[in-house]
């Protein structure tokens, strides 16, 4: 049996305690959990994530910070409390004034239990599945990022290529096993895809 403690389904009650110099609130009590508080910087923002292991309570500490969750977002006031279960989406934004929050982490606290969706720093995780390889669709050639005004160009090992726009494929929302370009002989395969820029973007410095 592991010895890693469970987090909770649902949010832990909080405690208010009232005393003759003021008042204060326990968020947890005689149970596992890890506290930090985070700084979010003016027009900076986490990552769009989620979490196997651990369930998070935020307070925010400042007004101001847009809390995006499950796909719903709204600037959250200072003292608000929101639950955030075990693999739930979630992300904090500072679109104008920097600010902070309380978090309390229940269940097993590890910073590597991080799946992160999208990132604007370029960091990864555990990342999510985009294609599934198979005998239909083969071994993946290349992997890179484009934009919509760009082109691709595929080369076959017959030596057939041809120039697509990006905005002419169709894209999956879902893991699939890819989408079809163009049509191949039966003992024909792709074996190499480039990105070609939209012109002028490679002049510039």
């Amino acid at each position: 049996m592991s010895d890693s403690p469970i987090a909770p389904e649902t949010q832990p009650e909080t405690i208010h305690l009232s005393r003759p110099w003021g008042h204060m609130e326990q968020y947890a009590l005689n149970t596992h959990a890890s506290v930090k508080i985070v700084t979010v910087n003016a027009g900076a923002e986490l990552s769009l994530q989620y979490h196997h292991q651990r369930a998070e309570l935020w307070v925010m500490l400042d007004d101001g910070l847009v809390v995006e969750l499950d796909g719903k977002s709204w600037e959250a006031k200072a003292g608000e409390e929101i639950w955030i279960p075990v693999g739930m989406t979630h992300r904090l934004r500072a679109p104008n004034n920097g600010g902070r929050l309380l978090e309390v982490a229940f269940g097993d606290f590890d910073e590597a239990d991080i799946v992160r969706l999208s990132d604007r720093y370029g960091r990864g995780g555990m990342g999510v599945k985009a294609i599934s390889p198979g005998p239909r669709g083969g071994r993946i050639i290349a992997s890179f990022p484009v934009a919509s005004s760009d082109q691709i160009m595929l080369a076959t090992s017959t030596g057939q290529s041809i120039r697509v726009p990006v905005d002419q494929i169709s894209f999956r929302s879902r893991s699939a096993g890819g989408v079809k370009v163009f049509n191949i002989g039966a003992e024909e395969e792709v074996v190499s895809v480039a990105r070609v820029a939209e012109q002028g973007e490679d002049d510039e410095a």
